[in-house]
């Protein structure tokens, strides 16, 4: 794929061309102080809720798999 073409996706998807070339997986990482100290006293609405992000997280992310083969298609055909 060429530099024209990740361009114009990255511009249709309002990211930069390097987060798309960028193999590394997104890793995000949720610590504070007390739950560091004592591991034993996490908090379950806490951890739901988390779980809860993650899952729009998951599915945003198939919404734009989505959206790029529906641009990689349309910019073929041109």
């Amino acid at each position: 794929m060429d530099d024209m073409l990740l361009s114009q996706i990255a511009d249709a998807l309002g990211v930069s061309v390097e987060d798309i070339k960028c193999p590394t997986p997104i890793i995000m990482s949720f610590q504070n102080a007390e739950s560091f100290n004592k591991q034993s006293s996490l908090n379950p609405a806490l951890i739901d809720a988390l779980k809860q992000q993650l899952t729009e997280k998951d599915s945003q992310l198939l919404k734009k798999d989505e959206q790029i083969a529906q641009l990689l298609s349309i910019l073929a055909g041109k």
